[in-house]
């Protein structure tokens, strides 16, 4: 941790006091909270609380009281607080408090050294000098007037220097001096409406002489007229390219209005009011189609000019390259191999905030890689004036030490050379919070590590090198939303280097390339920084040669479960499967089809202190606060059914199994669920009849199956169609024929026509645009690299087990009778699920065709 990063909220209680053994969070519970500071470069990223803090509390009734705020306990929304003169903690829920302020002042970094104590060093400061102007851009704490429209009526207001708002609730900084001084308020997400922070904007730009007060009162009146928009919708703030203006705009990004698409453009000069009215005018009658779409195919804007605007839409700024000159120590936070390959320029860092200037400002998954490998809170910034890669090279020739991040050469296939490469020495570049951002000497380690980051960039699940000796060349392919597409060739002397160093690094046997081998390549031996951990898997192929896999991290997170895209029937369904105290949920699917992320959603919604839950995994992808989990290895004998007996033996309530995969794990889960547990696992399948089936084959008893069997959950991923370049068209009546055709493939149908008929009018009432149905397709665009698909979305089949099909399973009845029976009892196939999420514009008829076999 940065020494610019040292807490500085401290309590009037004694320094350092610790929290009461009643207060401080459980083992296995959440982290303690970090309270924000304000999202401007002057100050240190939140640190977690500690100690008690002084503070003052105000109740949705208005009275006040003051106290020491012992600990927040943001997951379930309460705030423990101890008011004089009693000496025991009270928990207070967020729902009864309207703010919470802390009496112990923030202040700026810089200033950190003057406040300094004997018990609190001062702050390192940075080993770059600073220009004047980067020093006033980087102290910068400019205060903004705010409005808070409070729930069930009524407003408070004042000034702030900042805000922050997350899912929690508002978070203000009262500004007490003229130096940066502030004091912190809470407002929890339940106290408030809405809120407002800065001028309005037609006033700023009155004084600024940008606009008249005439040309505001016209704003006005056609705001009225014109959807309702806000003002900041009409008057957009001038361009920013300065490098002083840099980080006072991107302060400013968190309370900027959203601006439209087409209201950017006119203010940035690209298109006329006549030209955007004449479009706006289209939409009316064709509103499938996006505004940025539209403009392009008349030829009024170019693809550079759409993405400044949609940068302006979102509130970034734009950064003139061939004048701004970036920080030495931004530099250093990213090696340069892997900013030519990510196309991103760091140019500011401070206090935990690196700013970087790219092309595409809404590129997430290479924002989330660069937090992951800088450590840094990434601020974008759109690469506007000047050429991008140009500004990368001139940038990094400015680093005091050899760049070691060129592009390869081929290197020397000799025997004796992947050794001399291992063992080749690290050089590192030290920034001023003392991180070492270790860049490995030798052409194989820096296309491994661009390979790495390249990948992670576009959002690859793993990397493939295969071996083709009769091309000489050594292929690349990644893995990506669940397929394939090719990424690189390779000479083939590369095979002679690359993979013996691969596995080197994942501790494989090098000489044994007749065998399948397994293994974790830690990245940080590769660049210390970087803590992340890399599946290797090779498998012998034609030749003698082998091909390499390379798992990449998955960045799992536990996802809601009302985010899992489950009809509301269905969520419905399995709450109440959830709600019982024994018996086995079941989730099925191929590979890579979510089974995990599901299981995890489902276990978070039974997660509860009175309950001991334990997770079986073969490979650990997410961490859930509360769930004791096991690793398990059958490679060393350590298999799911010897950890499930031990848990059954631990007495846990709730178990998650990874997957069933031999009849000794199944036999045993199913006698877990009848002894008073509730099991939710998951296993490879195609359908939930088919589970049950298979089940069956692998020795279950059917009458145990039936007694033990609360429901079968069959999921799969499809290819989401890119927002951005997403069109539509009015559907043909024989395309509207097919999908009902589809729908109903292999259901029990006793009316057909009036079925049918039913079907379509429900169709048209749900997803149907003045009377008629719509077919969805994606031309391709930058951001989904011209495939036309960015992410998944995931398409189920719930089975519920009732009295019939309970008698059914019994019997050892086939799936299709089970399935038949189940869609007598309402359950939606996967095939209409996909059919219904297709004709929502989630998905295309392509890739509802491939997944669900229609």
């Amino acid at each position: 941790m940065s020494d610019l990063s040292q807490s500085h909220l401290k309590s009037a209680t004694p320094a350092e006091a610790p929290l009461p053994l009643s207060a401080r969070p459980r083992k296995g519970g959440e982290a303690p909270f970090a309270w924000p500071t304000p999202p401007f470069a002057a100050y240190a990223l939140p640190e977690p609380q500690r100690s008690p803090l002084a503070c003052e509390i105000e109740g949705r009734t208005g009275n006040l009281m003051t106290g020491q705020l012992v600990l927040m306990e943001v997951g379930a929304g309460i705030a423990r607080v101890q008011v004089p003169p009693e000496r025991i903690t009270l928990p207070m829920r967020f729902d009864q408090i309207r703010r919470i302020t802390l009496q112990v002042p923030v202040v700026p970094v810089h200033r950190l050294a003057d406040a300094a104590s004997p018990s609190q060093p001062p702050a390192a400061t940075s080993a770059e000098p600073v220009s004047p102007d980067q020093e006033q851009v980087l102290e910068h704490h400019a205060a903004q007037p705010y409005t808070v429209h409070l729930h069930g009526g009524g407003s408070v207001g004042g000034v702030t220097v900042g805000h922050v708002e997350n899912e929690v609730g508002l978070f203000l900084f009262a500004p007490l001096d003229d130096r940066g001084t502030v004091q912190t308020s809470f407002l929890p997400r339940s106290a408030y409406d809405r809120v407002q922070v800065g001028e309005r904007l037609g006033r700023l730009l009155i004084e600024e002489a940008a606009v008249t007060a005439e040309q505001v009162d016209q704003a006005v009146q056609i705001q009225k007229k014109n959807r309702g928009q806000k003002l900041g919708e009409l008057l957009v703030a001038r361009q920013i390219v300065t490098p002083e203006q840099l980080l006072a705009a991107l302060d400013k990004q968190a309370r900027m209005p959203m601006v439209r698409l087409g209201e950017a453009l006119v203010a940035l000069g690209y298109v006329t009011d006549e030209q955007l009215n004449d479009v706006l005018g289209q939409q009316v009658n064709e509103r499938q189609q996006p505004l940025g779409q539209v403009l392009l195919s008349r030829e009024w804007v170019t693809q550079q000019q759409l993405r400044v605007a949609l940068a302006r839409k979102l509130g970034y700024p734009v950064v003139n390259l061939s004048t701004f000159k970036p920080q030495i120590e931004a530099l250093a936070r990213l090696p340069a191999d892997l900013a030519r390959t990510l196309e991103v320029l760091p140019l500011v860092h401070r206090a935990g905030r690196l700013v970087v200037a790219m092309q595409d400002v809404t590129r997430q998954a290479v924002l989330e890689q660069l937090q992951t490998l800088t450590h840094c809170t990434i601020a974008p910034a759109l690469a506007g004036t000047g050429d991008l890669k140009a500004a990368i090279e001139r940038g990094y020739e400015r680093l005091p030490m050899p760049d070691l991040g060129g592009p390869p050469a081929p290197p020397d296939a000799a025997p004796g050379e992947a050794a001399a490469d291992a063992a080749a020495p690290r050089r590192a570049t030290k920034s001023a919070k003392g991180d070492r951002a270790d860049r490995a000497e030798g052409p194989v380690v820096q296309l491994l590590i661009t390979l790495v980051a390249d990948a992670m960039g576009r959002g690859a699940s793993s990397i493939h090198l295969e071996n083709h000796p009769s091309e000489d060349k050594l292929w690349v392919r990644l893995r990506r939303d669940g397929r394939m597409e090719p990424h690189s060739e390779l000479p083939g002397s590369y095979r002679n280097s690359l993979i013996p160093r691969i596995k080197t690094l994942a501790e494989m046997d090098v000489q044994d390339t007749r065998r399948p081998q397994e293994g974790r390549l830690a990245f940080s031996r590769l660049m210390q920084a970087h803590k992340i951990e890399l599946r290797v898997t090779t498998l012998p192929t034609q030749g003698g040669f082998e091909d390499v896999v390379l798992g990449l991290p998955t960045r799992l997170k536990v996802f809601k479960f009302d985010g899992l895209g489950l009809t509301t029937q269905d969520q419905e369904r399995i709450a109440t499967m959830l709600q019982r105290p024994s018996g086995m949920l079941l989730t099925v699917g191929p590979a890579r089809s979510g089974r995990t992320t599901t299981l995890f959603a489902e276990l978070a919604l039974v997660n509860q202190p009175h309950r001991k839950l334990v997770s079986i995994e073969e490979r650990i992808e997410m961490s859930l606060p509360g769930v004791r989990q096991i690793e398990v290895n059958p490679r060393v004998g350590h298999t799911h059914e010897q950890a499930l007996r031990a848990v059954l033996s631990a007495d846990a309530d709730v178990i998650l199994i990874d997957t069933l995969r031999d009849a000794a794990t199944a036999r045993l889960a199913t006698e877990a669920a009848l002894s008073g547990r509730l099991v939710l696992a998951s296993m490879p399948g195609r359908t939930a009849s088919e589970a049950v089936q298979r089940l069956l084959d692998m020795g279950v008893e059917p009458w145990n199956l039936g007694d033990a069997l609360l429901g079968v959950h069959a999921q799969r991923l499809l290819r989401r169609l890119c927002s951005a370049c997403r069109m539509s068209r009015s559907a043909k009546e024989p395309e509207i024929d097919e999908w009902i055709e589809g729908y109903f493939h292999g259901a029990a149908v006793e009316a057909a026509e009036a079925e049918r008929e039913q079907l379509r009018t429900s169709w048209l009432e749900r997803y149907g645009r003045e009377g008629r149905l719509r077919r969805y397709q994606s031309a391709g665009c930058e951001r989904c690299r011209e495939s036309g698909y960015r992410g998944r979305a995931a398409v189920h089949e719930l089975l519920v087990i009732n009295r019939e099909l309970r008698r059914l399973i019994r019997a050892g009845a086939p799936a299709w009778n089970i399935q038949r029976q189940g869609l007598v009892d309402g359950m939606r196939t996967l095939r209409q699920d996909a059919v219904e999420k297709m004709l929502a514009g989630l998905t295309s008829m392509d890739e509802v065709r491939s997944v669900a076999d229609l």
